[in-house]
């Protein structure tokens, strides 16, 4: 979590670096099962209440 302070490899890298570290083909499946599953989630539960 040091990376982005003033000791950190962030600064020096730069804002493209962060975005590239942040934004991973990794983070993207995960965040697209955990939509789907999010959906799933709460279309049950509206049409059971």
């Amino acid at each position: 979590m040091g990376e982005y302070t003033r000791s950190g490899i962030g600064k020096n890298k730069g804002l493209v670096w962060a975005v590239e570290d942040i934004f991973t083909i990794n983070n993207f499946i995960m965040s697209i099962v955990l939509a789907i599953i999010g959906h799933l989630v709460f279309e049950f539960l509206r049409k059971r209440l």
